[in-house]
């Protein structure tokens, strides 16, 4: 973030389109549903924490997260994905991020 809010004088934008399709459904382990929610959901957070103080600098910003219709729409035998992306849609409309 440095790096950037140097180059160009200032931050203001950040978009969040990371993702992973790891999904098993019924038989995703621990650690599948941990990279999965580390990679969609966490990533995405832990980007807005860290732009934030760059955002006051510049008086404010703007944040644009990818989710899907997945996290709204129910797919046969996928669980990881729409539901990680299901939490980052919730979480993007408390304005958390």
């Amino acid at each position: 973030m440095h790096e950037v809010a140097a180059y160009y004088g200032r931050l203001n934008c950040l978009v969040n389109l990371a993702a992973t399709y790891l999904d098993d459904g019924v038989v995703s382990g621990r650690e599948t549903w941990l990279t999965a929610l580390n990679i969609n959901v966490v990533s995405a957070v832990r980007a807005a924490q860290l732009v934030h103080p760059y955002f006051m600098i510049a008086g404010g910003g703007a944040i644009v997260s990818f989710t899907s219709i997945s996290s709204s729409v129910a797919q046969t035998g996928r669980w990881l994905y729409p539901a990680s992306k299901a939490t980052l849609l919730q979480v993007c409309n408390l304005n958390v991020i």
